[in-house]
């Protein structure tokens, strides 16, 4: 069993912008993508884990800065793999490194929610392959520690959750955030800013027809974005 898994891929055009640049949800598609196939490697998949722990993956939070980004037909290399295991957090890092000079790296944060109550499961609770050999360099991301709040005044728009945005999971997936983060700002805004970071927090679930309000705030050189549904924080992201 690997400790690490390697993918090499071609930036498609469906999954770059407007400057031929691949996108933020796309990068974290990516990534969640690997780290499926890794935990289909290491036995502790979607079905594996359901059957053998009665619990299932979620991803609670990610940090992504783009040193470089990956370019329309770029040839790139990635790599994820597990690194630090404690109490209910299961560490996850990301690497792509492109031939035309593609630099991104991720760290993240994933836990497991039992199947039946939908709690919190501690790490020792699953079964895991916990002898695998994990490895110990991080890409020298840390989560921020920034806190910030919206208001009505920072309402842009509401966005209904769509049968294509449910997961295997039965709620919304988090690239349908990531999307609706990014569809906050309007195309001349957009353009405005040079983002080479971007941190999401998956704080709570929603469901098919759920309507979520999304808010945005822009403070200097950073903007905040959050979906709300009615006072229940579904999302947060930063942008930098």
């Amino acid at each position: 069993m690997k400790n690490t898994y390697n993918y090499n891929f071609t930036v498609p055009a469906s999954n770059v912008d407007k400057d031929l640049k691949m996108r933020f949800d796309s990068i974290l598609s990516l990534f969640q993508d690997m780290a499926t196939f890794h935990s289909q490697e290491m036995g502790v998949n979607y079905e594996a884990l359901l059957e053998s722990s009665n619990a299932f993956w979620v991803l609670s939070k990610i940090s992504l800065q783009i040193n470089k980004f990956p370019l329309s037909n770029e040839k790139c290399e990635a790599e994820t793999y597990p690194t630090d295991i404690s109490g209910f957090r299961f560490l996850r890092e990301l690497r792509i490194k492109g031939n035309e000079g593609a630099d991104v790296v991720g760290h993240s944060e994933w836990c497991v929610l039992d199947a039946t109550t939908f709690q919190l499961r501690r790490s020792n609770s699953i079964v895991y392959p916990f002898n695998i050999k994990r490895r110990t360099d991080n890409v020298g991301l840390e989560f921020l520690k920034e806190r910030f709040s919206t208001t009505e005044e920072d309402y842009v728009y509401t966005y209904k959750v769509m049968l294509t945005d449910i997961d295997c999971n039965k709620h919304t997936n988090n690239v349908s955030y990531a999307k609706m983060a990014i569809n906050s700002f309007d195309l001349q805004e957009f353009n405005t800013f040079n983002f080479s970071k971007i941190e999401i927090k998956f704080i709570n679930q929603s469901y098919f027809n759920d309507e979520i309000k999304v808010y945005k705030k822009i403070i200097n050189d950073t903007v905040y974005v959050e979906g709300k549904i009615l006072d229940k924080q579904i999302f947060s992201v930063i942008f930098k």
